[in-house]
Parts: structure tokens; C-alpha cells; sequence
């Protein structure tokens, strides 16, 4: 197994340049091959001549739209091949500043006059981006296959001096391409951030460079901006200076995804994310967290959104006002109520619902809407365990539903499994599956959890006597479940 890191042994003010360690086992491997890149460090399973293993791109930040971090065909990691004893630095090359994004892995690419190479790609703080051969520092005399920088001193251009945007409280040193790029292989292009301040000025751009030479590919780069006027009719502008892009970069339906957060929360500021098309690079989408509010960043340490099967995404916000969330178009003027408008500000709202792990987390969820005027029943919300509130709120129709787990079943079970376990029994007719605990396959049972909604709050919590309808149906409450037909059960 390999890794790829960045050498912070030195502050970033008195250094500029930047070692990229590349890590693998000191035994010799057998063949040439990347397995698995996880978090900032990258870790790659390669191996030098002998049979060949299936070779895994890495084009997006934790390897998948779904961001597991996991190469789920791994075969060659594990505990004898990968140990204190012969695991270690394999080689090293040198970049020019810190790198804040996940390095990311092309394998088989052509290129021209050196053959089908395992490519890695680097970017960094002071606005560089690096492709080098990610199997042997020699075959190019350690210097990247190619390097582009976006800088221009004799013009001006500069990556942001920290001062200029931050107090310098967590890092001192460029603020230049932070989110990690993403990468399409079918277009062979890389997508990524640039951060440059210009004359006194600040800006962002996106950049699509070839994968095979670096060139910047037909439109690129762009200059980024975003500006939408708010339903109180306040005018919101992405702020280059203040905003940070955080975020690794999102490819899905054919557009590119660009998040921003903020610079040690130094107000003023607000979470934005801005859909770029991915072949003319046009601006499709713009959508601001908290338009009518404040904060809002889309941090996510660093991570790029979550996308499902269908496309859509999925981000999580950091500390700022709650509000219903919209989307704008180019224009920034509003949408008709048709167009999914559901508490009625004149736009349409992206949250749809809410995917909470407990009862306690949609009750506060829930209380949220309330406090900005949001009617919960437009927006579904689900919990977990079956909590007292929870049930209730499911009869008022304000959570949708929650995940009852019988605790009668699991207390009978657990206690026939005792007894078997006394009588001297090695297994039992109890058990329908086998949980490995990473030590070995422990025999288990494993119980199948209930959705409960308005329509079965009898037929499972108080059928089991987990609630009675009298605790479930107080004063608040008694009108509601009468509308729903939960009147019998236990008193």
C-alpha cells in the first residue's frame, strides 16, 4: 500500500516550496497499481512488474459520488502487506506550496511520447497544478509530466496573501486553489478552482485543463460570480475576498458544482453553490443558503456534496440563520409558485425534506421551520426510536415518520440466546445471520426494524404497549388522533 501526503514540517510563511511524499511497502511489490485514495492523504496500492491487478481511477474527492473513501474491489490491502515492518516513504517530489485538496489518480492515460502512464494530480495553495507519473520518480527525472500556475507577479497577479483575508489565527501562508478539483475522464478534462488577487482586486475562476498536456480546453478559464436578489428584494453577491472555496468541486448532470464556505468566519458572509456546464463552462445555477439570512457556509471539512443515483445532491450547512432554501435563476428573479414554492416567498424551495437519525434531531428540526415560518408538513421529516414526541408529532402530521425497533422481540431473543448459551448450546434456531467483528464471524440475530407512520401507530407501538393511546392522545393531541382513527388500544 501507498499513500501520498504533503511534508508540513515547515510553517507555510518561511517556506514556499512543498515536498509531496509518495509512500509504499520497502519490500519490492509485484506490479504497477492504484487501489484506494482516502482523505487529503492519498492511499495507493502499486506494485512494480509482474501480473497485472485491476486498476482503480480516483477522479473525485473520496473516490465516489456517494464519498465512501473506499475502493470496494480492493483485494491486495491487509495486515501482512500492509505493517510497521514494511510499510514506509517510497518516494518523494516536490511541489510549490500547501496542498489543501485531495491529490487525484488518472490510470492508462495517453500520453503522447511517453506511453500509457499512472498519472497523479496535484494542486496547490500557490495557485500550480501538478501531473506526475505516480509509479516511478525516475522515468521523468522527477519533474512532472506537466505543471501550469496561474500566477503572473510581473502582472499583478498573486494568490491571496493570507492578511488580506484572514487574521492569520490557522494558516499563514496563499490562499490559492483550496477544494479539491474533480476530474471527467470521458472529456479528459480537470475542473478546479483558482483564488488570485489582481491589482487590488479579487477573484475566482474555473479552470478546465487537459488531463493529457495541461492546456486550458476551449472557453477556459471563467470568471466566477454569482448575484441574486433576495424575496425582501436585497441584492446578494458571492464576495471573492471574503468567501472561501472550501469544498472539493461535484460533476453530475453534466454540470460542475463549486461550494463555498467562509475565512474563519470573518462576517460578512453567506454558503453559496454555483453550477458551471461542464462543456461551455456557461453559469446554469445559482443557489445561496440563507438569502434572506446570515453564515450558512457549506464547509463540510473540505468534502464535495453527496450525489444519489438520481442526481441529486446532498450538502450539509455550518453555523448561520435557518432558512427555506431557494434556488434563482440567472436573473435572479423569482419563480411561479408552480415551480415548487411551498411556503409561499415567491421561489422555489430545494430542501424537500428532512433525514434526521433520531426523534430528538427532527424535533429540532422541526422546531426550526416553525421559528421561520416554515409549515413541516410541506417539508417530510423522519426520525428514529420511536420517541413519545416523535409518535405525537407524527400524529399532528408534523414528522412523517420513525424507526420503531420492538424492544419486546430483542428482549426475548436476547434472553433465549442466555438460556441457550447455559444450556451449553453452540447455536440456535434464533440465528439467521453471521456478523463478522473483525476478529471473526460472530453468530447473530438479526431483527428487521418497522417504519411507523399515521397509518400503523396502532397496529405497532401500541399494539407491543411501547405507547398507550392515552399517553399518545393528550389534551394537544385528541383531536388529531381522532382525525387519524386512533381511538382504542391500551388506556
Amino acid at each position: 500500500m501507498s499513500s501520498f501526503a504533503v511534508n508540513t514540517s515547515t510553517s507555510a510563511t518561511s517556506r514556499t516550496d512543498r515536498t509531496t511524499e509518495i509512500v509504499n511497502a520497502r519490500t519490492k511489490p509485484a506490479c504497477s497499481f492504484f487501489e484506494l485514495i482516502r482523505l487529503a492523504a492519498v492511499a495507493l496500492s502499486m506494485c512494480a512488474a509482474g501480473p497485472a491487478f485491476s486498476q482503480v481511477d480516483v477522479l473525485t474527492h473520496h473516490n465516489d459520488r456517494s464519498r465512501t473513501g473506499a475502493n470496494l474491489s480492493e483485494s491486495q490491502l491487509n495486515t501482512a502487506t500492509v505493517n510497521r515492518a514494511s510499510f514506509g516513504k517510497l518516494f518523494e517530489y516536490s511541489v510549490d506550496g500547501p496542498i489543501f485538496g485531495q491529490p487525484l489518480v488518472v490510470t492508462n492515460l495517453a500520453i503522447p511520447g511517453k506511453g500509457a502512464r499512472n498519472v497523479v494530480f496535484v494542486a496547490t495553495m500557490n495557485n500550480s497544478v501538478y501531473a506526475y507519473d505516480a509509479d516511478d520518480p525516475t522515468v521523468d527525472a522527477g519533474q512532472p509530466i506537466w505543471r501550469v500556475n496561474f500566477n503572473n507577479a510581473a502582472a499583478g497577479i498573486t494568490p491571496v496573501p493570507s492578511g488580506d483575508v484572514s487574521n492569520n489565527r490557522n494558516y499563514k501562508g496563499p490562499f490559492g486553489i483550496m477544494g479539491t478539483p474533480v476530474i471527467d475522464r470521458d472529456r479528459e478534462v480537470i475542473y478546479l478552482v483558482a483564488r488570485t488577487k489582481e491589482n487590488n482586486q479579487y477573484f475566482y475562476r474555473l479552470h478546465a485543463l487537459d488531463i493529457v498536456t495541461g492546456a486550458e480546453k476551449s472557453g477556459s478559464p471563467v470568471v466566477i460570480d454569482a448575484t441574486l436578489v433576495n424575496s425582501a428584494g436585497t441584492t446578494l453577491s458571492l464576495n471573492p475576498r471574503r468567501q472561501a472555496q472550501r469544498p472539493a468541486l461535484a460533476l453530475a448532470n453534466g454540470l460542475v458544482y463549486i461550494g463555498w464556505a467562509s475565512t474563519e468566519d470573518i462576517d460578512p458572509y453567506q454558503g453559496w453553490l454555483v453550477a458551471y456546464n461542464a462543456d461551455t463552462l456557461a453559469r446554469e445555477a445559482i443557489f445561496n443558503t440563507v438569502p434572506t439570512g446570515t453564515r450558512g457556509a457549506i464547509w463540510m471539512s473540505g468534502h464535495a456534496p453527496g450525489i444519489d443515483a438520481n442526481g441529486n445532491l446532498y450538502i450539509g450547512i455550518g453555523n448561520g440563520t435557518f432558512a427555506a432554501y431557494t434556488v434563482y435563476p440567472l436573473d435572479g428573479s423569482p419563480f411561479s409558485a408552480s415551480s415548487g414554492d411551498f411556503n409561499g416567498d415567491g421561489y422555489p424551495d430545494i430542501a424537500v425534506g428532512v433525514y434526521a437519525a433520531n426523534d430528538g434531531t427532527a424535533g429540532g428540526a422541526i422546531a426550526a421551520m416553525k421559528g421561520a415560518g416554515v409549515n413541516p408538513s410541506t417539508k417530510p421529516t423522519t426520525g428514529q426510536d420511536a420517541e413519545l414526541a416523535g409518535i405525537q408529532r407524527i400524529v399532528a402530521g408534523q414528522q412523517y415518520m420513525t424507526v420503531y425497533k420492538a424492544i419486546k422481540t430483542e428482549a426475548r431473543d436476547a434472553a433465549q440466546l442466555a438460556v441457550d448459551a447455559l444450556n451449553g448450546k453452540t447455536s440456535s434456531s434464533l440465528v439467521n445471520r453471521q456478523v463478522n467483528n473483525g476478529q471473526k464471524d460472530v453468530p447473530s440475530v438479526i431483527l428487521t426494524p418497522v417504519a411507523v407512520t399515521q397509518s400503523n401507530i396502532d397496529s405497532t407501538v401500541v399494539k407491543d404497549g411501547f405507547w398507550t393511546v392515552k399517553q399518545i392522545c393528550t389534551s394537544a393531541y385528541a383531536s388529531a388522533c381522532a382525525k387519524i382513527g386512533l381511538t382504542g388500544g391500551s388506556s
